[in-house]
């Protein structure tokens, strides 16, 4: 079931000011008072919204990405094959960012709490997942992917997406002769995981390598293709 993504006036105010304390002070150093304070509330007022600082960081990482799928849906839309989409999906670095975004990407970029980064991948995975369930529907209806399960796989190929995204952002990291040739060879492995669970033809599946390597490994970065 999608997140509640109901965001009346005062519920809002609150998520925004929790969010500028959160950057300011850190998650596990803000508590309920400050946000009491910065909001104007009382205790009473502030439950009237929200039971817990958890719910707030529920809120905030769900107001962030309601916030980037106005923009996603359009694009979605109008990409003109499944492949488009899929880029879309993937690389999501062509959308407009409100300042909200802005100060959320840097706050999921630093998380100081192991609550936080749970929270952003378990309520990211709930946005996400649907959306590639979607993406692989429009495959199917197109004859580029071939499956009978699309909500199922949906969750798995997610799962080893986000694997495979946060597994080559260490490598970029790693002062290591060898990464380029480490994350070529996990881009393989993905593709061949599609390749195989779609049953993508050979066409599509060259497709699909080159659509990954160039949001992974793209030519202008050290140790991208020459």
């Amino acid at each position: 079931m999608r997140p509640n993504t109901n965001f009346p006036i005062k519920r809002l105010e609150i998520i925004k000011c929790a969010l500028d304390l959160f950057l300011e002070q850190g998650y596990e150093q803000t508590k309920i008072s400050h946000i009491l304070k910065a909001t104007n509330l009382s205790k009473g007022g502030m439950y009237h919204y929200f039971e817990s600082k958890e719910a707030i960081l529920d809120g905030v990482i769900e107001f962030a990405l309601t916030e980037e799928l106005k923009d996603f849906d359009a694009k979605l839309m109008a990409a003109p094959t499944v492949f488009a989409k899929l880029a879309l999906y993937l690389d999501n670095s062509s959308l407009n960012y409100s300042e909200y975004l802005q100060k959320f990407t840097q706050f999921k970029r630093h998380p100081e709490s192991s609550i936080v980064t749970y929270r952003i991948k378990d309520i990211s995975a709930s946005f996400g997942i649907p959306y590639l369930q979607k993406i692989l529907e429009w495959g199917i209806a197109d004859n580029v992917f071939q499956t009978d399960y699309p909500e199922e796989l949906a969750f798995v190929l997610y799962q080893a997406g986000e694997h495979l995204f946060y597994s080559v952002a260490d490598l970029k990291q790693a002062d290591s002769s060898t990464k380029k040739q480490q994350i070529v060879r996990k881009i393989a492995a993905f593709n061949q995981l599609l390749t195989c669970t779609l049953t993508i033809s050979d066409n599509h599946s060259y497709q699909c390598q080159q659509l990954l390597t160039n949001i992974l490994l793209p030519a202008q970065e050290p140790g991208g293709h020459e």
